[in-house]
This record gives C-alpha cells, sequence and structure tokens, in this order.
C-alpha cells in the first residue's frame, strides 16, 4: 500500500520538474486524488530525509519549495538561494555534484569539491557573526563546460572574520579544481566565485 501511495506521489513530484513544489501544492494533489494530508507529509518527510528530493529554500515572502533530485538534475539550469548556514553546503555540494553527473562533468567530484568550499567560503566569512544571510549557487551547462556561480550579499567580502573558523585554504583549493576560477565584486555588494568545468 505504502509502495503505491509513494509512487502516486513521486509521479507528482515528477510532473513538476525542476520548478518544484510546495507542501500546499502536494497536499491539493493528495485532496485531488483522494488521497490522506497525512501520507503527503509523511512522505514528504521520509523522501526529505532520504536524499530524493531537493530542499530549494523558500523564494522571498514565499513558501518553501522541493523538487526531485532527479529533476534538477535533468535541468540546463540550477538555481538555488538558501540560508548562509552550514546545512546549505552539504545541500548545495550534493546538488551540484548530480548536476555535474547528469551533464557529463569531467570530474563531478572537482565541481563537489570546489562548490563545498566556495559555499563553506559564503557562510564562514561573508555575514558578521549574529546576522543573517543567503548564499546562491547557479550552474549552467553549456556545450562544453559547467559554469557554477557562488555569491553572497555579505558587507566583508572575502576578508576573514576574526572569529570564524577554517584554515584559508579554499580559494587555493577551488583554483587548482577548476579549469577557470574567478572572484568578483558585485556593484550590489558582496562576494561572487565564479567556476567552469569541462564537459565531456
Amino acid at each position: 500500500m505504502r509502495g503505491a501511495i509513494d509512487a502516486a506521489f513521486r509521479g507528482f513530484a515528477r510532473s513538476c520538474g525542476a520548478a518544484g513544489f510546495t507542501f500546499d501544492d502536494l497536499c491539493r494533489s493528495a485532496l485531488d486524488a483522494g488521497r490522506n494530508l497525512a501520507d503527503a507529509a509523511d512522505w514528504l518527510a521520509r523522501a526529505n530525509a532520504a536524499g530524493e528530493l531537493l530542499d530549494m529554500g523558500a523564494a522571498e515572502a514565499g513558501p518553501r519549495r522541493y523538487c526531485l533530485a532527479s529533476e534538477a538534475a535533468n535541468a540546463v539550469r540550477l538555481d538555488l538561494r538558501l540560508p548562509a548556514e552550514p546545512r546549505s553546503v552539504t545541500t548545495m555540494r550534493w546538488a551540484a555534484g548530480e548536476f555535474a553527473e547528469r551533464h557529463r562533468v569531467t570530474r563531478p567530484d572537482d565541481v563537489r569539491l570546489a562548490v563545498s568550499e566556495a559555499v563553506t567560503n559564503a557562510v564562514l566569512h561573508a555575514y558578521p557573526q549574529d546576522a543573517g544571510g543567503e548564499v546562491r549557487l547557479v550552474t549552467c551547462a553549456e556545450p562544453e563546460r559547467l559554469v557554477v556561480v557562488v555569491r553572497d550579499w555579505g558587507p566583508q567580502g572575502m576578508r576573514p572574520r576574526p572569529d570564524s573558523p577554517g584554515m584559508g585554504v579554499g580559494l587555493p583549493t577551488m583554483a587548482t579544481l577548476a579549469d577557470l576560477f574567478n572572484v568578483e565584486t558585485p556593484d550590489d555588494g558582496g562576494t561572487l566565485i565564479r567556476l567552469h568545468f569541462a564537459r565531456g
């Protein structure tokens, strides 16, 4: 019984594609199909915990969105904007790695490590200790390369905080892993890291 219910919710999630869905969307689909809302909540929690779903975070003044990890990886562009906190490092590293594998990047593990270093840098250094902020990951599959952009809007730029951990080896690591590595300072503040990786 659970297998059929899971398959139905998975089918709904697949129909939403890389744009994803909210919990309210999932509940509406359950009601339309005559299913229990508790089943929808149960499936969402289990699928999210198992890594089957990608937590896309919440848009400005909007609800949290989710999508099937396989659908996010199939898109030619992935765009995530999450809180600058440690759990976002794991989410973005995983999403970038899946995307890289789906788009035949020569060294997907290099993409994972570089994204992990870039997002960690934003989490540790971009914002004052008690101030909230966001980090954004954009990956684009171009014909011969994967373009990865990680940016923050922090007032501190690339200067390490005296109170933050870390050994300061992130930038050299990213420069070694990527075919192109560039650090930019956007006009509206923060830091933008641009990375290119060859596709097979």
